[in-house]
């Protein structure tokens, strides 16, 4: 049989003529089989087994559940499942690149220490729509921190920031809340250097700190 989405019936002139329920002829059997097929080829039920009979439990099966709408379904279900899955890994992602800097430092230093103050941030910068505000304490950008400062000079902020250009790059500061006037340590920032019609990547101005 050829390879077609339609379903084909054994008509009654092809099977040995018998007994039909409830006095209907053979010729009338035939006519209801045709008539199911154009209905279930019309409504799309064109995924039955191709051989050279079908069933009713097979018929039954395909108009209880159609493909096209258990298709629709599980794309859905799969898309949702991708999505949430994208968005655990992306949100684990970013928790285990804070986790890391903040061990590094622990490690070189107990108490986390600023090497740099937020001096101005331009408006319409990736800084500020990073959520950078003046007079924040930069204790990490990337892989730049107090200690690889000193050690090695502030040339490896903007070396951190322009390996980063495009992507998410992570900061992590302190700020002190001007209602309250706490202190909010090791708060972290994420922020996309990028070219954007002003100065540098991130559009803000930093300060070292003396040590």
């Amino acid at each position: 049989m050829d390879s077609l989405n339609f379903l084909e019936f054994h008509v009654a002139s092809e099977i040995t003529p018998g007994p039909t329920p409830k006095g209907r002829t053979h010729s009338q059997i035939a006519q209801e089989n045709d008539q199911l097929q154009k209905d279930m080829i019309r409504n799309g039920y064109n995924n039955l087994p191709l051989d050279d009979t079908v069933s009713m439990e097979s018929v039954n099966e395909v108009c209880l559940h159609p493909a096209s709408e258990n298709d629709k379904e599980e794309k859905q279900e799969q898309a949702d499942r991708s999505l949430r899955q994208s968005s655990i890994a992306t949100a684990q992602n970013n928790l285990q690149t804070i986790n890391k800097i903040l061990e590094r430092l622990r490690l070189e230093d107990e108490d986390i220490q600023p090497f740099a103050v937020v001096e101005e941030v331009m408006p319409s910068s990736p800084a500020e729509e990073g959520g950078m505000m003046v007079g924040d304490r930069i204790i990490a950008i990337g892989s730049a921190d107090a200690s690889s400062v000193k050690r090695f000079g502030v040339s490896l902020v903007g070396d951190a920031v322009e390996r980063m250009e495009g992507q998410e790059l992570t900061l992590l500061i302190s700020r002190v809340n001007r209602v309250t006037g706490r202190e909010l340590r090791e708060l972290p920032l994420k922020i996309v250097p990028r070219r954007w019609g002003g100065e540098g990547l991130l559009g803000a101005r930093f300060v070292r700190l003396t040590p």
